[in-house]
């Protein structure tokens, strides 16, 4: 009987280690990441979002790749960075921000003045946001003066199930 007691108290601590150092080996990490270095944006009216096309995609597992996009595979929080540079005119102000199905995000946003024509001007934003499945994610712009196009040098955006 004693044995019997050893036995079973020795298998339930071998289970309980396996459990503990494999349980979390089957639930793969959900990430994409957009970015361009020849990113542009056709902006056709003022105070509008557009998306931002050239985009390349890197780092992806467990999301869809679109056009110029992300497609949500797994429902659930996200945490989204974006980092930018670009250039324009004098006094331009220009909003970026996440598009959601076409919708900007007003939470999942960051806005940046050129003070002077040719300032090449960077910001960023972070934010967390819960996505349905096949929710599509874009980078989106928006220039609050008019209707001038900025010049991208760089932009990305990282998407991350937590």
């Amino acid at each position: 009987m004693e044995k019997k007691g050893l036995i079973i108290i020795f298998v339930s601590v071998l289970l309980c280690l396996f459990f503990a150092l494999f349980a979390g080996l089957e639930k793969e990490s959900v990430f994409g990441e957009l970015t361009s270095r020849n990113a542009a944006v056709s902006i056709t009216q003022k105070d509008a979002y557009f998306n931002v096309t050239g985009l390349d995609t890197f780092h992806v597992n467990g999301m869809r790749v679109g056009n110029n996009s992300l497609i949500v595979l797994n429902a659930g929080f996200y945490k989204i960075d974006s980092q930018f540079s670009f250039s324009d005119g004098a006094n331009t102000e220009f909003h970026i921000a996440l598009g959601v199905n076409g919708l900007r995000e007003d939470h999942c946003h960051a806005q940046r003045k050129i003070g002077t024509g040719g300032d090449v001007g960077s910001a960023s934003f972070t934010c967390i946001d819960k996505f349905s499945k096949y929710d599509v994610l874009t980078i989106m712009m928006e220039n609050v003066n008019n209707t001038n196009d900025p010049t991208i040098q760089s932009i990305n955006l990282n998407v991350v199930l937590i």
